[in-house]
């Protein structure tokens, strides 16, 4: 099972630390913990909540945001880094995401009360406006 797996790793990291580190350095930690691999639906969750803050933002400006799967999928894959995790989901919101928005909403192309909907097009967000963007997930 997922659980007896993560014990054996633990286990693992704990017997590499044991034969790494000094036993004076290891009497000084007060714990270990050691930390699951993230997973898709982990990294779906960190972005639905980076995403609900620059939806916060907009909300004062009457604008609303659909991100589709498509858009989502693509946000995740440029936000998670094997070594780092999700630290970088932040900067993937704001430079495919936010910057992005902002240009269209500063070139006129995107307007208030009109939701826009989000979707990936080659390698980049798209946005579209429509009265009613149906189809799309709220994120």
């Amino acid at each position: 099972s997922e659980e007896s797996s993560y014990e054996r790793m633990k286990e693992k990291i704990l017997d590499d630390a044991k034969k790494a580190f000094r036993p004076e350095f290891l009497n000084r930690l007060d714990d270990v913990i050691v930390f699951r691999a993230l997973n898709k639906p982990d990294l779906i969750q960190i972005l639905d909540l980076e995403v609900k803050k620059v939806m916060d933002r907009l909300k004062g400006k009457n604008i609303q945001l659909q991100l589709d799967e498509k858009a989502k999928d693509f946000l995740v894959e440029k936000g998670y880094d094997p070594i780092y995790g999700a630290r970088p989901m932040r900067r993937a919101v704001e430079r495919y995401l936010e910057d992005p928005l902002a240009e269209e909403i500063l070139k006129g192309h995107l307007h208030e009360n009109d939701p826009i909907h989000v979707t990936m097009e080659v390698d980049k967000l798209v946005f579209k406006q429509t009265a009613a963007a149906e189809g799309a997930l709220s994120s």
